[in-house]
């Protein structure tokens, strides 16, 4: 008897969201996105991802 290998919902729910390192183009987006919402100008929300994503700069 073989196992089934296929993926679950929640089996996907406790991989990684970011399984891989970001570009050097959102590293610098994220940073930007931050800088102007510390700034009062940003118009985006400042999320987990991409704190996550600036934190690698």
């Amino acid at each position: 008897m073989t196992q089934d290998i296929r993926e679950t919902s929640r089996d996907r729910d406790r991989l990684p969201r970011y399984p891989e390192r970001p570009s050097k183009g959102q590293i610098a987006a994220a940073k930007l996105i931050i800088k102007r919402a510390e700034e009062g100008k940003g118009k985006l929300p400042v999320t987990p991802g991409v704190r996550y994503m600036a934190s690698f700069g």
